[in-house]
């Protein structure tokens, strides 16, 4: 394999494994998958607590009064959802054509 190509495999798996991360923050794995990763890496199973198949968008900001802490402002539910369904989409649909162009080389 050449160099150049080499280099672009490696960009693509690395887009490919990041996409994966991000589809975890919207889709609870039943099988641990994210439990199997952590424990690989030498880090502990996530509390029960984690495992949510309902996640909630949130926008965090910084707060200028006396003190300067960050923020947390939960999106409206109804938004919310609409947002996490149209971000799975794009995130499959990226991920979908990531492996496609894996797979190309």
């Amino acid at each position: 394999m050449e160099k150049e190509r080499l280099k672009e495999a490696n960009r693509l798996n690395k887009l490919i494994e990041e996409h994966e991360k991000a589809l975890l923050c919207f889709e609870y794995d039943k099988n641990e998958y994210i439990n199997d990763i952590r424990e690989s890496n030498g880090e502990e199973k996530l509390p029960p607590e984690y495992e949510s198949t309902n996640p909630k968008l949130i926008i965090e900001y910084d707060e200028f009064d006396e003190d300067k802490y960050r923020r947390q402002l939960p999106i409206p539910m109804v938004l919310s959802e609409f947002l996490v369904d149209a971000i799975k989409v794009a995130i499959k649909e990226n991920l979908c054509k990531l492996k496609t162009e894996f797979e190309m080389l």
